[in-house]
C-alpha cells in the first residue's frame, strides 16, 4: 500500500510489474489496486495493461476506473519519466454521471442534487500544472453548468492553484433552495463565475452574477424564510406591498426578478443586485400580484469569512428572522 502523509493520494492492495523500458521493441507490464484515493475522492478497484518504449508507459487498452458511483472511462493514457520529478502524463477519457450527493459528501460539502459528467478530450499534467483541453460539464438542478479553462497548478503541492471560469444555465430554484435547506424560491437562474482562483482549495478571488433569463416562464414565488435568507445574506431589508404586521400571515409572495452578484477580492465581496441605487441594491424586484415584497441590500463590502458564516448559518437553519 501507499499512502501520503499529507492525505492527498493513497493506494491499496497495489500489486504489479511495471517495466520501464528505453529500447525500441515495446515491453508489456501490468499493475493494479484494491482501492485508491485523491484528496477525498475515492477509487475502485482497478487493472491496467501496459507497454513501454522508449522510456514511455502506454495504456494497452481502455481502463474503466471506478470513482465514487460512476466511472472514469480512460481511452489513453501515457506516462512519461515516472518517478521523476518532471513526471508527465496525458489522458483521454469520459466521465460517465456521478451523484451531487456522494461528490458533495467526499468534498465536505453541503449535500446538492443532481449529477457531475463529462467529456475529458485532454487531461495533462506537465510542469507540475494539470490542465483540460476541453470543457468539464455538471448536470445539476435541472440545469447545466460548463467549466472551461480548468488549470490546477501544484497539484501535489501544499499549496494547490486552481483556476476555472464556470457558467450556469437553467437551473431550478425550488430544487436547489431545497437542497440547501434555504427557503422555497421557484423560477430559473442563470449565472456565472469567473475567473475563479481558488488557493488551497479555498476561493481567493472571482467574479460572479446571478438572476433569471429573460425567457423565464416559471411562477415567480418566494417563501416568507427564503426572504429572511435573502435578508440575511445581503444585509438588506423587505420590503411588501402591505404593512408588516399582516406579512406573517402568507406563507409566500410574489417577486419580479432575483439576483445577487460578489466580486471577491482580498477577502472582501464587494456586492450588488439586479438594479443598482446610490445607496443600496435590489437583491428581489416586486412581482406583478399581491401579496408581492422587494428586498434592498444595503451592505457592499461584505468581509469573504462573515459571508461564508451567515451562508452556513442558512444551510444549518439558523439564519436570523427579520421582523
Amino acid at each position: 500500500f501507499l499512502e501520503d502523509k499529507l492525505g492527498r493520494f493513497n493506494l491499496y492492495g497495489l500489486n504489479g510489474d511495471v517495466i520501464l523500458n528505453s529500447g525500441e521493441i515495446p515491453r508489456e507490464s501490468h499493475l493494479s489496486w484494491q482501492g485508491a484515493g485523491i484528496y477525498k475522492l475515492d477509487l475502485g478497484a482497478t487493472e491496467l495493461q501496459m507497454q513501454s518504449s522508449q522510456g514511455l508507459i502506454k495504456l494497452q487498452q481502455p481502463t474503466d476506473i471506478p470513482i465514487l458511483d460512476g466511472v472514469l472511462k480512460i481511452d489513453r493514457l501515457e506516462l512519461d519519466k515516472p518517478g521523476q520529478a518532471d513526471v508527465s502524463f496525458y489522458l483521454d477519457g469520459l466521465l460517465t454521471p456521478i451523484s451531487l450527493q456522494s461528490f458533495s459528501q467526499a468534498m465536505g460539502w453541503p449535500i446538492m442534487a443532481g449529477k457531475l459528467s463529462g467529456i475529458i478530450p485532454g487531461l495533462r499534467y506537465e510542469g507540475h500544472r494539470l490542465t483540460m483541453d476541453g470543457n468539464l460539464l455538471v448536470r445539476a438542478f435541472d440545469g447545466s453548468i460548463p467549466i472551461r479553462g480548468l488549470e490546477v497548478r501544484d497539484l501535489f503541492g501544499q499549496v494547490p492553484r486552481l483556476e476555472a471560469d464556470i457558467d450556469i444555465h437553467g437551473l431550478n430554484l425550488k430544487t436547489l433552495t431545497s437542497t440547501f435547506s434555504f427557503g422555497k424560491i421557484t423560477g430559473q437562474l442563470d449565472g456565472f463565475i469567473h475567473d475563479l482562483k481558488l488557493e488551497a482549495w479555498q476561493p481567493a478571488s472571482f467574479t460572479a452574477a446571478f438572476t433569471n433569463p429573460p425567457d423565464d416562464e416559471q411562477p415567480h414565488r418566494i417563501s416568507q424564510r427564503a426572504v429572511d435568507d435573502l435578508t440575511s445574506i445581503g444585509g438588506g431589508l423587505p420590503t411588501a406591498g402591505i404593512s408588516g404586521r399582516f406579512m406573517q400571515i402568507f406563507d409566500d409572495f410574489s417577486y419580479g426578478q432575483i439576483g445577487l452578484s460578489c466580486r471577491l477580492q482580498n477577502g472582501v465581496c464587494y456586492m450588488g443586485g439586479v438594479q443598482e441605487e446610490d445607496d443600496s441594491y435590489a437583491i428581489l424586484t416586486r412581482g406583478f400580484l399581491p401579496p408581492w415584497i422587494s428586498i434592498q441590500g444595503y451592505n457592499r463590502r461584505v468581509d469573504w469569512s462573515v459571508l461564508m458564516e451567515r451562508l452556513r448559518d442558512i444551510v444549518r437553519g439558523e439564519a436570523p428572522i427579520i421582523q
